[in-house]
Formats: C-alpha cells, structure tokens, sequence
C-alpha cells in the first residue's frame, strides 16, 4: 500500500509519493507556472529516522524541534476535540 499527497495551488502543485514508507522508495514531484521537476528521496523508514533522532536528542547531540510549550498546546487543542466531540478528556 502506497500514500500520496498532493498541494495544489493557482499557479501549480508539489505532489508527494510515498511519504511515510520512504525506504520502499518516494518522490517528489513539483509543477510551478510550468516548470516542473521531480525529486527522489531515499531513506530510512520513518520510524528508525525517529528513534535515531530521539536517541540523539537524549544524547544532548540535537535539540528537540518541539517544546515543551508546543507539546502542551497541542494536548489543550486535542482535549479540545475530545470535548467537542462529547468525549470525556483522557486523564
């Protein structure tokens, strides 16, 4: 099973193939007021790239690209949802 994702525009789009299983290989493809090209990405899957970048976050090697605020607001505007939705808020 494949995903594909794709973001038009007036003037053009970028598409995506395969973006959460790239190690059975993705592209990227883009057509912008006529010019378009095509990129492919290789990589690990999804979830090593992850565990490695939060192996080096622990490590002090990297900083982490959420934080903690975001991390909070993010859990306000699912409680959110859950409330909307006529859902009791998960503890």
């Amino acid at each position: 099973m494949r995903a594909y994702l794709t973001a038009k525009a007036s003037n053009g789009f970028v598409s995506a193939d395969n973006p959460l299983a790239p190690q059975r290989g993705n592209r990227l493809s883009w057509d912008i007021e006529g010019d378009s090209d095509h990129l492919e990405v290789g990589g690990p899957a999804t979830y090593e790239a992850q565990l490695r970048f939060f192996a080096d976050v622990i490590e002090g090697r990297v900083a982490p690209l959420v934080t903690l605020e975001d991390s909070i607001a993010n859990m306000a505007v699912i409680d959110a949802m859950y409330l909307d939705a006529g859902l009791a808020v998960r503890p």
